[in-house]
């Protein structure tokens, strides 16, 4: 077998996986199971001192189609650009050994076509390579419904995996089957579609509330606690347990014997 190049086939009849080994790369074919296209680790990105990106993992598979969802000037685009080998300032591993193409925020110079012209041309061209993995940042900017429609339909029937980032909610809806928002330079990953990511995220936010009232609640029991302990050590001090009133003054006045012998 030649050293250089060869190929090794392994076949698990419970997990149904198809293995290649070739040239060193690992590829591997899952029936059921989406294909790994892409894999991110302990990534790190900062913009003058300042933290933008901090996420330990993120995997793109075949079939993926994924919206990301964030505030402006979240890292949203900064993602992609480090995900696609356009940004190279950052700090952790991107690995992949499929197909990328990115259709870019596109800043239109072009006076002779219109705007959605020359959106619609890039995503001709970047469609027509047919990438394993398709990142598109606002793809949807500039077109009409028409052309929107259009886009929708190409995307449907794409065979890898796509990833967007978008502001056009009805957009995400449509195709997406995973969401991906940034936070705070995290990311959290939900499964379903735009309208499924708001609900679970209402569910999170129900429930965030919940465990804040209760703890609310479990902390005004403590306090309420510790009060009323304090103020049964305070009594216990001024009068002494098994020490009756009269005890208690004839302990605090003057000696009666002493009065006695005065007179």
């Amino acid at each position: 077998m030649n050293t250089l190049f060869h190929n090794v086939l392994l076949f698990s009849v419970d997990f149904k996986l198809l293995f290649f080994v070739n040239r060193g790369f690992l590829f591997y074919e899952k029936w059921g199971v989406s294909m790994l296209l892409l894999e991110a680790q302990d990534l790190r990105y900062e913009v003058d001192g300042k933290e933008i990106l901090h996420v330990e993992n993120l995997k793109i598979q075949k079939g993926d189609f994924i919206g990301i969802v964030g505030k402006n000037g979240s890292g949203k685009t900064s993602l992609v650009h480090i995900l696609t080998g356009k940004e190279m300032d950052f700090h952790g591993t991107v690995h992949s050994v499929s197909s990328l193409s990115l259709l870019p925020q596109l800043k239109l110079t072009n006076n002779t076509k219109s705007g959605g012209e020359v959106t619609q041309q890039f995503i001709n061209d970047v469609l027509a390579a047919k990438p394993d993995i398709l990142f598109a940042d606002e793809p949807t900017t500039n077109l009409d419904k028409e052309h929107i429609e259009k886009l929708e339909q190409h995307l449907k029937r794409w065979t890898g995996a796509v990833v967007i980032v978008s502001h056009d909610r009805a957009f995400l809806d449509i195709l997406c089957n995973k969401i991906w928002e940034i936070k705070d330079g995290g990311i959290s990953i939900y499964n379903g579609n735009y309208s499924a990511y708001k609900e679970q995220k209402e569910m999170e936010e129900e429930r965030q509330q919940e465990e804040y009232k209760q703890y609310v609640y479990e902390k005004r029991q403590l306090e309420k606690a510790l009060e009323m302990k304090k103020r049964k050590a305070a009594r216990a001090t001024k009068n002494p347990k098994n020490t009756s009133d009269s005890d208690a003054n004839l302990i605090g006045g003057k000696p009666y014997f002493a009065k006695k012998q005065k007179n």
